[in-house]
């Protein structure tokens, strides 16, 4: 301990001796009670915030339950053309790019600072990996047929 804390304990114990002598305030429970009800709907309604902002990632739901998973599988079992498969190669590349470049890292909502930038490298994640599961089926093929 150093000394100024020493100092300031000692004087803190010294005015709460003098204190019980003398005047002590007095919080009636109806006005604590307000305040916990004020501070209580404060609290609700910024809440409400974040809940709303976590509605621009509906786009990517997808993503987020990784149902795209299911269905670039399903895609990967059925047979496809080039072109549908750069078709849907280059739909997973748009999210990873618009999830990397256009998604907010830090939003401040009302009283809430959320930071989303691991949300954000993992969905951006999540796409690229279902474009390179892609792009290998379509090297794959492409080896195939030159073999050939």
């Amino acid at each position: 301990m150093n000394k100024f804390s020493s100092i300031s304990i000692k004087q803190q114990n010294a005015l709460r001796k003098e204190a019980i002598g003398s005047l002590t305030p007095v919080i009636l429970p109806n006005i604590v009670q307000e305040h916990k009800t004020n501070i209580t709907n404060i609290l609700r309604k910024e809440a409400q915030g974040p809940v709303r902002h976590s509605k621009v990632y509906d786009k990517y739901i997808s993503l987020i339950t990784k149902k795209a998973d299911e269905e670039v599988e399903q895609f990967l079992k059925e047979d496809h053309s080039f072109n549908e498969y750069e078709k849907e190669l280059k739909k997973y590349q748009r999210l990873s790019k618009e999830i990397t470049y256009n998604s907010q890292k830090i939003a401040k909502v009302g009283m809430f600072e959320l930071h989303c930038d691991e949300l954000n490298r993992s969905l951006a994640k999540r796409a690229e990996h279902l474009m390179n599961k892609l792009l290998d089926r379509m090297l794959t093929e492409h080896f195939e047929l030159n073999k050939q």
